[in-house]
């Protein structure tokens, strides 16, 4: 229905939580400023009316005459005498990352920050989103690699989570020895969940025999820049975040948190991420005006999505548009209460001020304060064209607006090409409802890979663990298993090598199951080559292209030779052999070892007749044999390039 619309003024929940209308009136209710968010504006006057108490609920602080902020400057070289200066003032330095500071401030003082000028911007933090709503462990075939020997031996993993309480009750059981476990926090204000704790315990069940296991506490973007900055220098190998940012960065595998995967792969550590169980409750489209009245109509005739929130539910709604990272197109976002004659009256907003210099990023953070029908509303405030939007109502699980999408759901950083991101399935194999799908915004084809989740843990006794965040587990645990009988495998290698094994759910790799579920088959044909993977199909005469040839592990002792080629049109292979693709009269092979080969063929298209469709192939020989006769191939796989 098309709503009726009664505009109330009212700055941030506080004002419910205070059960008084009447300080609407008492303060100026501008919340627009360069330098603030919407919210930051309207917790600073607000404090003044109510003599600076601060609610903690809104924010990350305990004390409640202060408040948890996140500072961005314009350089990190500024950070120093910023934090000097701050310190002066009674500010206390809670977290540093790149040029953010997270601190604790009064928030008096918060204008007087806001106007030195190596201060950007200030903001609350970006908060980690747990993704919670083992008997996996035969369903993914890992029993098989335990018998073998193989139980994640010299493998060091990190578990990036916002809570690990009762971890200590563990030790030595369901988490390693004191002598193989590592602890470190840098969050002032971990959760109180046990959710790392569940995860840290699916992936000891894969790798009992792992090096070291880190638990790292981290709960908001800051955080996690500095927990990633430490973990580079510890020797890691996996990295676990079974959690992710929603609906904060751009969806296309850029943004800050992405920069953190990045780092990690620049680094040869494999980032394995839960996608989310964000599925249903988003809605994806360009902002549309039909009555041209600068509000926007999710239908030609509806401009409000609708829901039903329950008494003492926290809502979470986030609009993002796309003109990342900074942009002067201004939208704003707007909750409303119904009302009992059917018209709707507005509880919460987020007016941040874009103008040219703030993120496209909107923000309501709502305490429900009585059962009922409620509806999220958008205002072009001053934009030029229609933006893409991304609207996010996220609440008690089970809860979807009325108008919604089925796709384009991922948490942040699994939208990172870097990442292995993870969806969930059942034991029985069937994808779980609330699973976040793909594609990114760029159009990748994401999760990567699914696990299953609705498993016991020590920490949730008889309550199963359920969401991607279990599932994010077991595969980071897998891969973590993988690395330990295969050492040698780089950070991206061992990412193909784990999708190449997985069990297909679906005819082709979807944006529901990713390749399909994450398992390691033991009895397969090791010496088999699995894939042939190129960076790119279709390319230029003269161009680059990275060719990677992945073979499944077999026996210790069993050798096989490796030769890559392309295939002329008269039926000829023309072989090379060196990186910089040299064509070989007699070819010799490029690898030879039982494993696996990063073959790279820089050069290989760069010769005159190479024009057209042509067919590159790698294949495998017992050592000694012809290449050229293909009754000896073991296995092969081929590309087909076209080559302008």
């Amino acid at each position: 229905m098309r709503f009726k619309i009664i505009r109330i003024i009212v700055v941030l929940v506080l004002l419910m939580a205070i059960g008084s209308w009447s300080l609407a009136n008492q303060m100026d209710l501008t919340l627009k400023h360069p330098k603030l968010s919407s919210h930051i504006v309207g917790l600073v006057k607000l404090s003044k009316v109510i003599n600076g108490k601060i609610f903690s609920f809104l924010t990350l602080s305990p004390k409640k005459d202060m408040v948890t902020i996140v500072i961005i400057l314009d350089k990190k070289e500024h950070m120093p005498q910023i934090i000097s200066r701050l310190e002066s003032l009674g500010v206390e330095i809670e977290a540093k990352f790149n040029a953010m500071l997270q601190v604790l401030s009064p928030p008096s003082i918060i204008n007087t920050i806001a106007s030195w000028p190596e201060v950007k911007y200030i903001r609350f933090p970006h908060k980690l989103t747990p993704h919670y709503v083992s008997e996996a462990l035969d369903r993914m075939y890992i029993r098989q690699w335990h018998a073998q020997g193989y139980h994640g031996e010299g493998i060091n993993v990190a578990v990036i989570d916002s809570d690990f309480s009762n971890y200590s009750a563990l030790v030595g059981s369901e988490l390693p020895p004191t002598s193989n476990l590592v602890i470190k926090n840098f969050s002032t204000s971990p959760t109180d969940t046990g959710h790392g704790t569940a995860c840290a315990e699916l992936i000891y069940d894969i790798v009992p025999g792992l090096q070291r296991l880190f638990l790292v506490t981290a709960n908001t973007d800051v955080e996690v820049g500095e927990a990633v900055d430490w973990l580079l220098s510890q020797g890691i190998q996996v990295i676990s975040l079974s959690a992710g940012f929603d609906n904060v960065t751009p969806g296309d595998g850029t943004g800050f948190a992405c920069d953190f995967v990045r780092r990690a792969a620049e680094h040869n550590i494999l980032w394995v991420n839960s996608a989310g169980n964000e599925a249903g409750k988003y809605w994806q489209g360009y902002f549309s005006d039909p009555d041209e009245d600068n509000w926007h109509n999710f239908t030609p005739y509806d401009g409000g999505n609708s829901f039903y929130a329950v008494q003492g539910e926290d809502l979470e709604i986030r609009l993002t548009w796309n003109k990342w990272p900074v942009t002067d197109q201004d939208y704003d976002l707007f909750l409303y209460r119904e009302n009992g004659n059917g018209s709707f009256q507005e509880v919460a907003s987020s007016e941040n001020l874009q103008a040219g210099e703030q993120e496209p990023l909107e923000t309501i953070s709502y305490h429900v304060p009585q059962s009922g029908n409620y509806a999220v509303f958008i205002r072009k405030t001053k934009a030029t064209g229609d933006a893409w939007l991304r609207l996010l109502i996220y609440g008690n699980p089970g809860k979807y607006p009325e108008y919604r999408v089925d796709y384009g759901e991922l948490t942040s950083p699994a939208d990172s090409p870097d990442a292995l991101a993870v969806g969930a399935v059942s034991l029985n194999y069937e994808r779980e409802y609330f699973s976040s799908r793909g594609p990114t915004l760029d159009g990748r084809i994401k999760p990567d890979i699914c696990a299953p989740d609705g498993v016991t843990t020590s920490t949730y006794g008889y309550k199963l663990f359920y969401g991607t965040s279990a599932s994010a587990a077991h595969v980071a645990g897998t891969a973590a298993l993988l690395l330990s009988a295969s050492p040698y495998y780089d950070s991206n290698i061992l990412k193909t090598a784990l999708i190449t094994q997985t069990y297909a759910l679906s005819a082709q790799p979807d944006n529901n199951y990713g390749h399909g579920l994450c398992q390691l088959i033991w009895s397969k044909p090791y010496t088999a080559l699995s894939k042939v993977f190129a960076s790119r199909y279709h390319i230029e005469q003269g161009n680059e292209v990275r060719l990677t040839a992945v073979l499944l592990r077999g026996e210790k002792e069993k050798q096989v030779d490796l030769y890559a080629g392309v295939i002329l049109p008269d039926g000829n292979i023309l072989f090379f052999q060196d990186i910089y693709g040299h064509v070989i009269e007699t070819p010799t092979p490029i690898f030879s070892d039982w494993a696996l080969s990063t073959v790279w063929g820089d050069t290989v298209f760069t010769q005159t007749q190479l024009k057209g469709s042509y067919v590159f192939g790698v294949v495998i020989v017992p050592p000694g044999e012809s290449v050229f006769d293909g009754s000896k191939w073991i296995s092969s796989d081929f590309i087909e390039f076209l080559v302008d």
